[in-house]
């Protein structure tokens, strides 16, 4: 499965063809059985924003909503600037949910309580940059006690790491610009209508088809052309 828009879209719209239904984050206890055809889209912001409201358009346009997550601790964007919002307040306008992108490397020395305390306090500043009441959590680079844990990190709401959703459901992800576990399509879940909780970033993904390094070069490339033009506008100087 080629990392494009075209390629991703063709692949929901096959399976909504065989019966999957659309579900967006909720308690395990209010989701459909592992069992039945439906599936999760679930996208993490890591690096920029403007990629995550270029899937939103491409997906509203297909007619469907799926789930976006963000940072508030990202060293790349900053959720509450101008630009943030308005990016945020698109996703959300398009008929997308927001959810919250947690790092908890951020906080290494704090417990259970502490963690639940930043969790919390995060979230709210999701819901106040969107405009749009936070669905949920999913974790930023989880740690391997993270995977699969319950919800009392981010009670009261559910997280993507539950083991619901990451044991109990077909579990597959793009993360660094490849299928980790292998490409969605060729899931033996999906070929029996099985559940799938289907993670994209994305940064990597565009009209054409090239590797992550090219992608990532490309974007970096970008990213400092932009910043170099930021600088100039803050300082009120002609770039050189």
């Amino acid at each position: 499965m080629k990392f494009t828009y075209t390629a991703y879209l063709a692949f929901v719209d096959d399976l909504l063809a065989k019966g999957y239904e659309l579900r967006h984050l909720d308690r395990p206890d209010r989701m459909p059985s592992p069992t039945e055809s439906w599936v999760m889209l679930r996208h993490d912001v890591d690096l920029a924003l403007a990629p995550a409201v270029e899937m939103a358009r491409r997906e509203a346009d297909h007619g469907i909503s799926t789930d976006y997550y963000v940072l508030t601790t990202s060293p790349f964007y900053n959720v509450l600037s101008g630009e943030s919002r308005r990016a945020l307040a698109e996703i959300v306008g398009l008929g997308h949910r927001i959810g919250l992108h947690f790092d908890a490397t951020v906080y290494p020395e704090r417990g259970l309580d502490g963690l639940n305390e930043a969790c919390r306090r995060e979230i709210d500043l999701v819901g106040e940059a969107s405009g749009a009441e936070p669905i949920g959590v999913s974790f930023h680079r989880p740690l391997p006690s993270l995977i699969g844990s319950g919800p009392e990190l981010t009670a009261p709401w559910p997280h993507t790491y539950e083991p619901f959703f990451i044991h109990s459901t077909e579990y597959c992800t793009d993360s660094t610009g490849r299928w980790r576990y292998g490409p969605p399509d060729e899931r033996v879940a999906v070929r029996e209508g099985r559940a799938l909780h289907l993670v994209t970033h994305p940064i990597w993904w565009a009209e054409d088809d090239r590797t992550a390094e090219a992608r990532l070069g490309a974007f970096l490339a970008a990213q400092a052309e932009r910043r170099r033009a930021d600088v100039a506008a803050e300082l009120a100087v002609e770039p050189t």
